[in-house]
């Protein structure tokens, strides 16, 4: 049995995982292509999170929240 403590961390961790969404979805939601997403993940304009090597997912709410951030800047190629 899980302690309260435990039992609210696993409930924190389960609550943000189901936020998470892929990277074309985010791109769809977003209106830009997936290129573009990546491009601005590498660049480190929007945050994501790493499940494996090849499995990215992002937490839109952060995601909007960083462009938010960042609007009117210019990205730096």
């Amino acid at each position: 049995m899980l302690s309260k403590s435990s039992a609210a961390k696993s409930a924190a961790i389960s609550l943000a995982y189901d936020d998470l969404i892929r990277e074309r979805a985010c791109a769809k939601h977003l209106n830009i292509s997936h290129r573009t997403l990546e491009l601005w993940r590498r660049k480190g304009i929007v945050p994501y999170l790493r499940i494996t090597p090849k499995s990215i997912r992002y937490c839109l709410p952060d995601v909007l929240e960083a462009l938010r951030n960042n609007y009117g800047q210019e990205v730096k190629k």
